[in-house]
Formats: C-alpha cells, structure tokens, sequence
C-alpha cells in the first residue's frame, strides 16, 4: 500500500513539474513574442516612408506663387541657400513614418490620370485649376518621365508607345497643418500634337498622393526677402 501511495506521489510531482516547466516555455515564449513586437513597433515608428511619387526629383528651379507677398511670388533658383532649404521642406511633405502607413495602408501608392485637357499657364488659370491662391512650380530644364511605382516606364493610355513628357509640376499649399490628399499638376507634351506655330500643346495630367504642405506656408517668411 505504502508503495503504491509512493508511486502516485512520485505521478503527482513530476505530472506538476512538468506544468511548471511548460509555463515557464509559455511565459519564455510570449515575453520573446512581446519583445519582437515592441522592438518592431519602435522600428517603424523610427523609419520613414517617402509618399512621393519617385518621378516628381528636385528640380532646377522653383517659383512659389502666394498672395503673403506684395509681388505675388517668390523665384528660387538651386545654386542659392533659399532653394536648399526649400528642398527641406518639400522633401518632409511627404515622410510619413511605417507605422502610420501601416494602420492607414498608405504606403506611396499612386496612379497616373492622364486627361486630353489643354493646360493655360496664366496665374488665373492655375489658381483655378489647383484650387488655391498659394501654389507652387517646379521647373525642370530637361523633359522628365513617368515611371510606375515599380520603377518600369509608363505606357500612355493614348499611345502604344512611352511618349510622354514634363518639364513643370504645380501643387498647392496650405495653412492647414494635416496630412491630406495633395494633387500634382504636370504640363505634359505627348497627346494634343502641336498648335498652327508647330509648337507642341501641352495637356494636363494629374498624381494625388497625401502630403503635409503646411511647412511651405510656415516657411514663406524665410523666403520673403526674394519677392520684395
């Protein structure tokens, strides 16, 4: 009898070392689990993801088109200090940390809407077209292409062929400090031909991506002295 109370004392402790050992694995695996999923979201929450589209480089020029100055824009060319820090701020516009564009799913994707509608460069025709008294142009002095996300050449939905290109973009800007569906307005030769002088048409063709413009508006007095 003594025996067989020994044996099943003998089950007990090791049926209750056994569950000791497998929380102890439990606990083990849950904390590494944990640790992974901290560290993960500290890592995304640290690296940056760039909204823009990756045709859209740093141009060789850029005027500001804003009714905060007396002359009504402001001219930044690339060799001065105003235009680099420019560049700082359009660069910002568009970082958005991964794990913000993880909950949103916004992770740069964009498409190109082509249309066959003529662009009018005046100040009145822009200001209607992008919806606002402060915009921006960025000027390129060779002709540009569009590229897919996947960096492969965009094909037209007019042509066979990859024929189209830009050398201007316009964009507004706010005083509104949120991120926001912000629209690119490209001068695209390629699908109208040319006028009676033989001069190439340009049409309109558009990109919306979310960006933050308000750090162009906040940074107008940096730039203030170039529009006197």
């Amino acid at each position: 009898m003594e025996q067989t109370e020994n044996m099943t004392n003998q089950l007990e402790e090791a049926y209750l070392q056994k569950r000791i050992k497998n929380r102890k694995i439990s606990l083990l695996v849950v904390s590494i689990v944990t640790l992974a999923l901290a560290l993960a979201i500290i890592i995304m929450a640290c690296v940056n993801v760039d909204l823009r589209p990756r045709f859209v480089t740093n141009p060789d020029k850029v005027v500001i088109y804003t009714t905060e100055v007396p002359s009504g824009f402001i001219s930044l060319d690339e060799s001065s200090d105003e235009y680099a820090n420019f560049q700082k701020v359009y660069n910002d516009m568009f970082q958005i940390n991964t794990l913000s564009a993880v909950f949103s799913g916004n992770f740069g994707n964009y498409a190109i809407e082509e249309t066959l509608n003529e662009i009018t460069e005046t100040d009145t025709a822009l200001r209607d077209l992008v919806g606002s008294n402060n915009y921006v142009k960025l000027v390129f002095d060779t002709p540009q292409k569009f590229y897919y996300k996947n960096g492969s050449d965009y094909v037209s939905i007019y042509r066979e062929d990859y024929n189209l290109t830009f050398d201007c973009v316009y964009f507004a800007f706010d005083n509104e400090n949120v991120t926001k569906d912000l629209t690119f307005y490209f001068a695209v030769e390629g699908n109208l031909g040319t006028n009676n002088n033989g001069v190439k048409k340009r049409s309109i063709t558009k990109v919306t991506v979310q960006a933050n413009s308000y750090s162009i508006y906040e940074s107008l007095n940096s730039f203030r002295d170039l529009a006197e």
